[in-house]
């Protein structure tokens, strides 16, 4: 039983995590791009980053990308920075980049690249689906 219950915690997480990503359909259906922060809710001045999803129309996990994709985070003020992506160890399909936001207001994904033959240019900007705006690490803390 408590096997089961551990099990179910892990799926509850994992399901909570996805559903705060948004997904597109790129190439008429032939890839899904799923996108959000690596951590939620975001805060100042504490290290996060673009959580990129790829599968095909199967749901099967698209690798070794690193190299066709550009990754942007936009962010307050017109800012933008160009992400260094990379794949994530042990998750195959799944890409990320690192930064460091260090104003509050809203922060959106674009990406952009080759899966294949297939070209395409996302903009991640639904916040349906994630949290754009980062909040002030200042509510979190404690002396």
């Amino acid at each position: 039983m408590k096997r089961i219950s551990l099990i179910l915690s892990a799926f509850l997480f994992l399901g909570a995590a996805a559903l705060a990503h948004q997904s597109l359909d790129v190439g008429d259906g032939a890839y899904r791009l799923s996108a959000g922060f690596q951590s939620e809710p975001a805060y100042t001045g504490v290290m996060n980053g673009l959580e990129l999803l790829v599968s095909d129309a199967d749901g099967n996990p698209v690798e070794n990308l690193e190299s066709s994709l550009t990754a942007v985070v936009l962010g307050p003020e017109d800012a933008e920075l160009v992400l260094e992506l990379s794949a994530v160890y042990g998750e195959p399909g799944t890409y990320s980049g690192s930064f460091i936001p260090t104003k509050v207001g809203d922060y959106t994904f674009r990406v952009s690249g080759f899966i294949g033959a297939v070209e395409f240019d996302e903009h991640f900007d639904d916040p349906g689906h994630y949290e754009p705006v980062v909040r002030d690490a200042s509510e979190v803390r404690i002396p």
